[in-house]
């Protein structure tokens, strides 16, 4: 048992445990950067200048320029 294992880093090879770190850093920056891509994509601009008004109002004009509908 002692053979396969060191007391440093867990595995005898110490290249296998940097390849497996780098694949696992690999595929987080790769998921981030596609979840990034992907809320660009559904982002939307909406401008609203209103003071003092009601949230049906603000709602609606939220519904207007982007095509969502609110449950009120």
């Amino acid at each position: 048992m002692y053979r396969f294992f060191n007391r440093r880093r867990g595995w005898r090879y110490p290249l296998g445990a940097k390849i497996v770190f780098a694949m696992r850093l690999t595929t987080l920056l790769l998921i981030a950067s596609i979840m990034q891509v992907s809320a660009a994509c559904f982002a939307q601009q909406i401008s609203i200048n209103q003071k003092n008004v009601s949230i049906e109002s603000v709602l609606k004009a939220i519904r207007k320029q982007s095509q969502l509908d609110f449950f009120l």
